[in-house]
C-alpha cells in the first residue's frame, strides 16, 4: 500500500495531494516505486545520488549534489526547468523528497512529497 502525499508551492499558491492506493516497491540495481492514481502515473526511482521522477509522460532527473537540467515535457510541449534537491531520505518504508524548480535562475515551485509505504 502506497500513502502518497504531494506539497507544490508556486507563486504564494500551495497545492496538495494525498490519497492512498496499491503500488509496488522494488529494489535491484536501482529502487523503484510505482502507483497509479486516476489519471496519474507514476514512478520514482533512485540509486546513489541520482534521483528519477516520472509522471506519465514526464521525466525529472535529480541529483543529491548537483543542480540538473531538465527538458521537461508536458501536454502543450516542452520547457527547460532546473532541479535542486533539498532533502532525500528513503528506505523500504518510506520515501521524502524536497526539491525545487528553476527555470533559468529563477524559482517557479517548491515541491515535497511523501510516500509512506506498508504491507496490505
Amino acid at each position: 500500500m502506497i500513502n502518497y502525499k504531494s506539497i507544490f508551492i508556486s507563486d504564494g499558491q500551495k497545492d496538495t495531494m494525498q490519497f492512498k492506493v496499491l503500488g509496488e516497491y522494488i529494489e535491484n540495481d536501482k529502487t523503484m516505486i510505482r502507483f497509479s492514481h486516476e489519471d496519474l502515473h507514476v514512478q520514482i526511482a533512485y540509486k546513489n545520488e541520482d534521483i528519477y521522477l516520472k509522471n506519465n509522460d514526464s521525466l525529472l532527473h535529480l541529483n543529491k549534489n548537483v543542480m540538473i537540467k531538465n527538458d521537461y515535457k508536458v501536454a502543450y510541449g516542452s520547457f527547460v526547468l532546473k532541479t535542486k534537491v533539498l532533502i532525500f531520505e528513503a528506505n523500504d518504508a518510506h520515501m521524502k523528497l524536497k526539491y525545487e524548480l528553476y527555470q533559468q535562475d529563477t524559482l517557479v515551485s517548491t515541491v515535497y512529497i511523501l510516500i509512506g509505504m506498508s504491507d496490505i
